[in-house]
């Protein structure tokens, strides 16, 4: 996971593929597929990026089992 701090926006990238209630949660900072935008006007929602960063772990240890 790569996290980038752009002049309007921090990008997080790549996001995996996530189930459908994670990724309508997401849907309103996705720039691309596997690319998130979280404006600089908004506060950054820690939480969510939290979440996203352990559905990870758990996607990549569940890979590797």
């Amino acid at each position: 996971m790569h996290v980038a701090a752009w002049k309007r926006h921090i990008g997080l990238y790549p996001v995996p593929a996530v189930d459908e209630a994670l990724g309508q949660r997401l849907a309103e900072y996705r720039s691309t597929k596997e690319t998130l935008r979280f404006p600089l006007s908004k506060p950054v929602p820690l939480e969510l990026i939290a979440e996203i960063v352990q559905f990870l772990v758990r996607q990549r240890a569940a890979d590797h089992t």
